[in-house]
């Protein structure tokens, strides 16, 4: 999930933003891995780093995103902030088998996330 903030919006507003990503959406029961921050600021052409918040969210199966759509504390997420909002753009991931790198370079991978839908 990516966050524009309306022109204006106080560096605190922001923060409290990604710290309601961290307490609010992540302790939902559905979420499997959840992490908040502003952009890298990558200087490349493909990259985009005009949003202001970005936010990752996995989940098991798309059971969970749903549970997690409706989810009080989401809702409540939702309401809090909404008003320093310009755009927010999702893009819903189904990753057949979540694979991850772990530092050795070796790939590993959990059974139990096959079939994790994942928010960016």
């Amino acid at each position: 999930v990516l966050f524009w903030l309306k022109d204006g919006t106080p560096d605190s507003k922001k923060k409290a933003l990604i710290n309601d990503c961290k307490e609010l959406l992540g302790s939902i029961s559905t979420v499997q891995y959840l992490a908040a921050g502003e952009p890298a600021g990558t200087p490349r052409d493909v990259v985009d780093n005009s949003y202001d918040v970005g936010l990752v969210v996995h989940f098991q199966n798309s059971v969970d995103h749903d549970v997690y759509q409706t989810a009080e504390k989401h809702l409540e997420f939702i309401e809090r902030n909404k008003d320093i909002w310009e755009r927010v753009q999702v893009y819903d991931i189904v990753i057949p088998c979540l694979e991850f790198v772990v530092p050795s370079g070796a790939c590993a991978h959990s059974p139990d996330w096959c079939e994790a839908a994942t928010s960016i």
